[in-house]
């Protein structure tokens, strides 16, 4: 007999809520783990954190991923003899996506593999293709066949045994050929088997196995793979299984049946879900199901509260619009920026019409968040706060970052691997340079970089190290002039000699009025020769097992802190890049070809791997850990908040527009219940605006902003918007109320005037930009322009007790002061920043002669000529040495 059950409910509230009841009566055991799959971390944090405040605490809980939940249960079983595999092995790792990339890498370059026919389409594809190019293709193929063990297991297992064609892809030949490679006349436990055994053992066997958990919950997830449903509906034969699933309708699902607009457009995922839940199981017996319906709301007359309960019956109901209400908006901006400014001032409005609201109740999303994520900081971060202008802080954090914007470490690594292909720069040594982490490991302090960059500048130092590299890496003649190598030794030379107008060693030393900071300079060059030594060493070809102890001894002498987070992110960054030797297998294969681990590896295949490793979301970080969370818009993340909002909802950026290759099987033979990413992010916004309770906000970049021509949402935004004109009926087009459409600037007096023509959905909350608007209305007489001296502002402060805070200066300010006092007076009196203030770095070496440069050669050979010193050789050889000529102009030309 089945103990599968679905209950299905329209608020993930309600849900929660019959799920907690549950797993209460009765309680297990003290020892043993509930069991509840999750599809997303913020799913698995918000139930954590509801089941908490609901029961005081939340321990003994397990909520693996689907995967995780496989690799649990195979690992339980072990203890049964029926499923014991005798040698402990449940999975076999070398079959995971990661390290089938390697094996698939290793069998692309073998030339008697591709020589067959079978393999002609991949032998013409690669074709003069460099490593790169390989190791692109082997990522592809990887990713297919990490796919085909979730939703085609039966054509993997198919191939082992020699049945093919099994589908009707022209391109099922040569895949076949390298899935039965790979297993090298072996039976692994891959994946694809063991999940194909487990089931046919799960649904013949009649007495409970060993190793089940006592029950199972499936919460938040609105598809599965057809597979691992059957794998739980196998598994309820012995212990409780029950599906938790958001729905707006009990019925609406079932096939034939009226749906509502808005189910219609955009719940196909989760029609497929339920439709495949429903299937009987082997002995032709059906689930349970069960729905949960929400009480509709007393005096629910917003928008939004309408359109729920308009989707709860399953029927269309005319909606009516209230004067001032903003429950469900589309905002029409200009920029992201623009979209996060406007999203500020309607998360203030939100927070004074309710003082019960807080920032930890608004949950906001976009498709891509490294974009927005350091527009935050800006307009919502603790930047927004300067002098006398207080503007509310509204504390945020941010989830779904990747190791490579979020890890200071990884951001080095990442930019010091850059150098490898790169001219090296001055500007790009030096933002490497001026890292924090790297700086520590350098041993210099942050007011020392603007010393390092003065000696740049003046050494006239622009790209590669010296002419022998450039000749072999950038193929342009090995000239010496304006290289590291050159602008070094002129550094040294000036320690040793001083000042001089000579050559010395060859070179023309430089050096100011002052000895400098010999200690300074030493650990400068020091670095930069290391520097350019490990940059070789990662151009050098060598197996995968020597990267890994190469990439990590790179790290360790890159980077370097003394606090324990940071030192903690260092370790887990190295332990990163040394998965990159587990996930080779070191054994030969019985063909005799070398194995992957043994075959020489291109800097530029690696630097691939490093980047997809580090492009990795950051797991655990800032989601649901207190204050507005932004996170990614990813599918099955519809999280119940107060305030949902959905950013960037473009034309080009939702849903998801993704290409599957031409040898897909998925694409080419689709069944019910494949992965959709365009359905899941249409379920997506479905599950959202079912799961927003005060107000749901879109927001769009609709406008350019050099032309201010139009530019096209969303699919979903526009048929969200059409269907609600058909709900509304009314002679107004409900969209036309909805859908606001911002000016290009926050400080536009559409925002702040006060007349009757002004649209009131348009407002702002910065007091400043208000006070200037209101400036600029009013017209004065123009004052004298100068009807006496002002005081002149110094720095003195009101020391005695109840005055201004003492200024705080440090020893960089006092340092400043004494070099350009006038900068520091228009910086930190008369808030004055200018741009020029900043040294550029020149990465390019000098190519003309201006007019000022010819006239300070001149100038200096005048100089010398009035001295005494004239000698035409000799002051050709200064000038050359001082790396301001371009490289191999004619001496006339200064003449």
């Amino acid at each position: 007999m089945t103990q599968l059950r679905i209950i299905t409910g329209d608020s993930p509230a309600a849900l929660l809520s019959r799920m907690a009841q549950e797993l209460t009566a009765p309680p297990l055991p003290p020892l043993l783990d509930e069991c509840i799959i999750v599809q997303s971390l913020g799913m698995e944090r918000w139930v954590r954190q509801q089941l908490a405040l609901r029961h005081g605490c939340a321990a003994s809980l397990a909520l693996p991923f689907p995967a995780a939940f496989c690799r649990r249960l195979a690992a339980g079983l072990q203890r049964d003899p029926h499923f014991a595999t005798g040698d402990g092995v449940t999975i076999d790792a070398r079959f995971e996506e990661q390290a089938l990339v390697w094996r698939l890498f290793a069998l692309l370059v073998d030339d008697a593999l591709l020589a067959q026919d079978v393999c002609e389409p991949l032998r013409a594809f690669l074709q003069g293709g460099t490593d790169a190019k390989r190791y692109g293709l082997a990522r592809q193929i990887a990713a297919r066949f990490d796919e085909y063990r979730l939703y085609r297991p039966e054509v993997l297992v198919g191939w082992e045994e020699g049945r093919d064609p099994l589908t009707t892809n022209a391109h099922e030949a040569w895949q076949a050929a390298l899935w039965r490679t790979l297993l090298a006349n072996e039976r692994p436990a891959h994946f694809a088997r063991w999940f194909l055994q487990t089931v046919e053992r799960l649904e013949s066997v009649a007495q409970r196995p060993e190793g089940l958990p006592e029950r199972v919950s499936v919460f938040g997830v609105s598809t599965l793979p057809p597979l691992f449903i059957r794998l739980l509906r196998a598994v309820s034969r012995f212990v409780p299984v029950t599906f938790h699933v958001l729905l707006p309708n009990a019925d609406s699902w079932r096939p034939g049946a009226v749906r509502h607009p808005f189910f219609e457009a955009f719940g196909q995922s989760s029609r497929d879900f339920l439709g495949l839940l429903m299937h009987p199981d082997v002995r032709g017996v059906l689930p349970v199901i069960e729905h949960i319906p929400t009480a509709a709301a007393g005096g629910a007359d917003s928008v939004l509260a309408q359109l729920q309960q308009s989707l709860r019956m399953g029927a269309v109901a005319p909606l009516s619009v209230t004067g001032g209400d903003r429950s469900l908006s589309v905002q029409v901006c200009h920029s992201p920026m623009r979209e996060l400014e406007v999203l500020r001032d309607q998360l203030l409005d939100a927070f004074a019409a309710d003082p019960t609201l807080r920032p930890h109740d608004v949950l906001v999303m976009a498709p891509d968040v490294e974009q927005y994520a350091p527009l935050a900081e800006a307009i919502f971060g603790h930047a927004r706060t300067r002098g006398d202008e207080q503007r509310p802080h509204i504390p945020y954090r941010v989830a779904d970052r990747t190791m490579s914007r979020e890890s200071a470490p990884a951001r080095a690594l990442s930019t010091m691997l850059g150098l490898v292909s790169s001219r090296l720069t001055a500007s790009e040594v030096l933002e490497l340079l001026t890292q924090p982490l790297v700086r520590q490991a350098v041993g210099i302090a942050p007011s020392d970089v603007d010393q390092i960059t003065t000696w740049i500048e003046d050494a006239a130092i622009r790209w590669g190290y010296d002419g022998a590299a450039r000749a072999a890496l950038q193929d342009v003649p090995g000239f010496e002039e304006n290289s590291w190598r050159r602008g070094l030794d002129r550094l040294l030379a000036g320690y040793a000699t001083g000042r001089v107008e000579a050559l010395s060693g060859g070179v023309l030393p430089v050096a100011g009025d002052l000895m400098g900071n010999a200690e300074l300079l030493g650990q400068f060059v020091e670095w930069v020769e290391g520097l350019c030594t490990r940059l070789d060493v990662l151009r050098t070809e060598r197996p995968l097992d020597e990267w890994t102890r190469v990439l990590q001894d790179t790290l360790d002498w890159l980077v370097r802190s003394d606090d324990v987070d940071e030192r903690a992110v260092i370790d887990r960054l190295s332990r990163d890049l040394g998965r990159l030797a587990e996930l080779t297998d070191t054994r030969a294969s019985a063909q005799g070809t070398r194995s992957e681990a043994a075959y020489p590896v291109s800097f530029d295949v690696v630097r691939d791997w490093v980047a997809d490793t580090l492009a990795e979301d950051e797991p655990a970080s800032g989601f649901l850990t207190g204050g507005l969370t932004i996170c990614a818009m990813k599918p099955m993340r519809a999280i119940p908040h107060r305030i949902i909002v959905m950013l960037g909802l473009d034309d080009r950026a939702y849903p998801r527009r993704i290409r599957r290759p031409a040898f897909d099987v998925l694409s080419s033979d689709p069944h019910v219940g494949d992965r959709d990413p365009r359905a899941d992010d249409r379920q997506l916004v479905l599950d959202t605006l079912m799961s927003a309770g005060d107000r749901l906000m879109l927001s769009y970049v609709g406008r350019s902003q050099t032309n201010n021509t139009h530019i096209a949402p969303s699919i979903v935004v526009t048929e969200l918007l059409d269907r609600l004109d058909a709900m509304h009926g009314g002679p107004t087009p409900l969209s036309q109320t909805l859908r606001v459409e911002h000016p290009l600037q926050p400080f536009s007096t559409a925002y702040f005037t006060d007349d009757s023509t002004r649209d009131h959905r348009l407002f702002s909350f910065d007091q400043q930009m208000a006070a200037t608007v209101q400036a600029s209305l009013q017209r004065h007489p123009v004052p004298a322009f100068l009807s006496s001296l002002p005081p002149v502002p110094s720095l003195q402060r009101d020391w005695h007790a109840g005055g201004e805070p003492m200024l705080e200066l440090t020893i960089d300010d006092l340092v400043d002061m004494w070099l350009n006092p006038a900068r520091v007076y228009c910086r930190r009196v008369l808030q004055l920043s200018v741009a020029a203030d900043e040294t550029l770095i020149d990465d390019v070496e000098p190519t003309d002669m201006d007019p000022l440069l010819r006239h300070r050669v001149q100038q200096r050979m005048l100089d010398r000529s009035l001295l005494g010193r004239g000698n035409a050789a000799r002051e050709r050889a200064l000038d050359v040495a001082t790396g301001e000529l371009p490289c191999g102009r004619p001496w006339g030309a200064v003449a």
